[in-house]
């Protein structure tokens, strides 16, 4: 089934582009609750205002919510994915988001990016460990089907960067270049693997909580055809490209403000 998966990912990415309906595609989103996952990466300025990191600017929580705008990233990815997919792939997402299988799964997912708590993360945590040996199988089966744990260490590895070099405009290190500052931030983040595939791995134990063996099982599935690969692909490769883009942004914010001592 993996196969599958893979192939249908590199078909999409060596075919012409398919132009699927863009209003077909915002549904399947907004279904899906996208929206309210963009929201939650939003979320992190009010961590920043509440307790601001040192030697950031000031502004860091207003800089972070207007380069992560949820309503700003989710029409961003919308016009990508639409360029990317076609209209039978979206066709064949959309039946399953509105199957009851579909809509529990989506309500699962959306009932737990929407958590505040500060100790979910723990929570999630003691939960994977307490899983028995199928649901961990099947949560690496889905990680293996998305690429999860890849994406959130590029996802990461970039963030990390657009910090570092934001903290050495702040201190005017004008004797770091961006390499350098790139070369520390990878250094940071090489030893954070293991870290980053249990935080992932958690957040699926958590998120599917009260999904069922079975229908976890009939869920995969599902995520391994070849209409599900290459939407999914489209949508999480699209949600790294624009993560990382607005990061990079985010951090010449960091240093033009540092330059101008706005701290």
């Amino acid at each position: 089934m993996l196969r599958r998966l893979v192939a249908a990912l590199i078909l999409g990415a060596l075919s012409p582009a398919h132009g699927a309906d863009r209003a077909a595609v915002a549904e399947v989103l907004e279904n899906g609750g996208m929206r309210q996952m963009l929201a939650s990466i939003s979320g992190a300025a009010d961590a920043a205002q509440a307790n601001p990191p040192s030697g950031m600017p000031g502004r860091l929580p207003d800089m972070i919510r207007q380069r992560f705008d949820p309503d700003a990233m989710f029409d961003e990815m919308t016009d990508a994915v639409a360029r990317l997919t076609s209209d039978r792939e979206v066709a064949a997402f959309d039946a399953f988001l509105a199957s009851p299988l579909g809509r529990k799964v989506t309500a699962a997912e959306i009932a737990h990016a929407e958590l505040a708590d500060p100790g979910q993360a723990a929570d999630d945590l003691a939960l994977l460990h307490d899983e028995d040996r199928e649901r961990r199988a099947q949560i690496a089966r889905m990680d293996d089907a998305l690429h999860m744990t890849e994406i959130a260490q590029s996802i990461a590895r970039t963030v990390t960067r657009a910090m570092v070099a934001g903290m050495l405009g702040a201190q005017g290190r004008a004797d770091m270049s961006q390499d350098d500052a790139y070369a520390i931030a990878d250094r940071l983040t090489a030893d954070q693997a293991e870290q980053t595939r249990m935080a992932v791995h958690a957040g699926v134990a958590g998120a599917y909580a009260r999904i069922s063996h079975a229908e976890m099982d009939a869920y995969l599935d599902f995520l391994e055809t070849p209409e599900a690969g290459a939407l999914y692909g489209a949508i999480l490769g699209t949600l790294r490209g624009t993560l990382e883009t607005r990061a990079r942004l985010l951090g010449e914010d960091i240093a033009q403000a540092a330059g101008r001592r706005e701290l």
